[in-house]
């Protein structure tokens, strides 16, 4: 059975760490791969230097305040391109705001999660956020 590719594209170092722990029960299922902005995420999905070995991830989980490139400049750009469009993405993000969600949603993105603060809820966030996004239709 292969595993489930998924790129996190975040910036905090934190985060990062707390989403491979939330899924480390489930991570033989998973292969992990993480890049710290967008211009990095387009550089390891069109297999640019230095990711000329990247794989084509199944999921996205994507922040969307991060420098060099928001989450919904590379949405845009995701949404716009044929080898991309079919690739799942979801956002994980601090924003609350009804506005960014819709804007997400309308990019492209196929489910929105607020980051949680404490510690429990964060983790059963990422564990719902990708069951949703790989038990939904493409």
């Amino acid at each position: 059975m292969s595993k489930t590719e998924i790129l996190i594209v975040e910036d905090s170092p934190a985060d990062i760490g707390l989403i491979v722990e939330s899924l480390a029960m489930l991570r033989p299922r998973f292969r992990i791969h993480s890049v710290p902005n967008a211009p990095s995420a387009l550089r390891f999905l069109y297999r640019l230097p230095p990711y000329e070995t990247a794989i084509t991830p199944d999921l996205m989980i994507i922040d969307l305040n991060m420098p060099m490139g928001d989450g919904f400049q590379l949405l845009e750009a995701l949404h716009c391109n044929e080898r991309t469009a079919a690739i799942r993405r979801v956002i994980f993000s601090s924003s609350s705001r009804q506005c960014d969600q819709d804007r997400a949603i309308a990019l492209g993105a196929m489910a929105f999660f607020h980051k949680p603060l404490l510690y429990a809820d964060f983790c059963d966030c990422v564990l719902r956020m990708v069951q949703q996004a790989l038990n939904s239709e493409a």
